[in-house]
């Protein structure tokens, strides 16, 4: 083993430049395999974080009715109890109650249909994206009554400025008619336009008086503890099951895969194109592995017949490419692996990306990305190329082992 060692490593040192040429060709694929497991986790994480801690949480709980509901609106009553067994849940890290409510929005002529959101201003609880939101005035403060944040859409709609005040009425046949006068504090620029016609923020319990009710709520919003991305998806959906069955058969309890179609869609799209990236990287690195102990192989046919006569196998001589082969794909898979956990470790710490990403914090995403990558991703990188590189070196070995002794030292000489 120790002479087939040698012997590949002398044979490889013949042409230094297309060796070091074949060890670029192994390496750049599992440091770009790698970067990009670590940019796709931290995209995927990004979208995640950005849908589940500022909108939909993990999980929401709502009445078990709230979508079949065709009138009136789908409140629960008395939310108490369901924060009591929400609070003595130890997988649960925090919670917020919301309180929707459709209104009519109105100030001098003018009037819009629009949503109320009666969230618990200043708590870190509050899971939700409209603060980031704010453009001009101030958010939501703890203690606060009888104050809004508005869409900027629709203050211009209403002809209403910052630090006026706005009437709102919501009229159900469950709760009767309520009206509202808030002073508007802050101006919401939210991405989507639909948004900034329609989104009014409001203090919980001025919402709560529209309908009447000190306790009622519309769902309650749940972050679990040690959740980092959605390949936590199994155990978050464990976790609604169980407290599915803690709360019974008249709240129902959804994921935020089910509340948010859009970000799982998103999350389809990403996979399917980075393993088309992928696979062309892994086929390119093995046709330059291929090209390099195919040629190398002709280089040395007269060697190679010459040895086949003097009585060596041609087992043997397919051991020898097949040296080649890995020593040039271990020693490049190895690199590659400790460059791209390096990067990968790198960029853990958070990065910034310039230009177009800039556009993306506008709709609630943040722009620094962190990058991971788990040791099962890093070393099916090293491994998937290592594989390929030597079934790319088959067809060198093979046909090496098939010369005849005769023809090849004709053929070279």
């Amino acid at each position: 083993m120790r002479f087939s060692l040698r012997l590949a490593w002398r044979n490889l040192s013949r042409n230094r430049r297309r060796s070091v040429l074949t060890l670029l060709a192994v390496l750049l694929p599992v440091l770009i395999l790698d970067l990009m497991w670590g940019f796709s986790n931290a995209v995927q994480r990004n979208l995640f974080e950005s849908t589940t801690q500022l909108e939909t949480g993990h999980l929401q709980v709502h009445r078990a009715d709230y979508r079949q509901l065709q009138t009136g609106l789908p409140l629960i009553q008395n939310v108490t109890p369901v924060l009591q067994i929400i609070a003595q849940d130890p997988a649960i890290e925090r919670f917020a109650v919301r309180l929707d409510l459709p209104a009519l929005a109105a100030h001098g002529d003018r009037s819009r249909g629009v949503l109320l959101r009666g969230v618990r201003p200043g708590k870190a609880g509050q899971l939700s994206a409209l603060d980031k939101w704010v453009r001009t005035g101030r958010p939501l403060k703890a203690g606060d009554r009888k104050v809004a944040l508005a869409g900027s859409n629709l203050l211009k709609a209403l002809h209403l400025k910052v630090g006026q005040s706005v009437i709102l009425l919501s009229a159900s046949l469950r709760t009767g008619t309520g009206v509202l006068i808030p002073k508007v504090v802050g101006s919401l620029a939210p991405p989507s336009p639909q948004l900034s016609r329609s989104i009014i923020e409001l203090p919980l319990a001025d919402a709560r008086s529209l309908v009447h009710n000190p306790q009622a709520a519309s769902s309650v919003v749940v972050l679990l503890k040690d959740i980092s991305g959605p390949w936590d998806q199994s155990r978050i959906e464990r976790e609604a099951r169980s407290l599915q069955a803690k709360l019974g058969p008249d709240y129902l309890v959804e994921t935020w895969a089910e509340l948010a179609p859009a970000t799982v869609g998103l999350f389809k799209i990403i996979q399917p194109l980075y393993l088309a990236f992928s696979l062309i990287f892994f086929l390119l690195g093995g046709l330059v592995v291929l090209n390099t102990l195919y040629l190398s192989v002709l280089e040395r046919t007269r060697e190679l017949g010459v040895v086949l006569a003097l009585g060596s196998s041609r087992r043997r001589v397919l051991g020898w490419i097949e040296v080649e082969a890995v020593l040039l794909a271990g020693l490049g898979a190895l690199l590659g692996s400790a460059l791209g956990l390096a990067l990968v470790g790198w960029g853990s710490l958070g990065f910034r990306l310039p230009g177009f990403y800039a556009e993306f914090v506008s709709i609630g995403l943040n722009n620094i990305f962190y990058l991971s990558i788990s040791p099962a991703e890093a070393a099916l990188s090293a491994g998937l190329m290592f594989v390929l590189a030597l079934t790319a070196a088959a067809y060198p070995g093979w046909r090496a082992a098939r010369l005849e002794p005769v023809e090849a030292m004709h053929f070279a000489g």
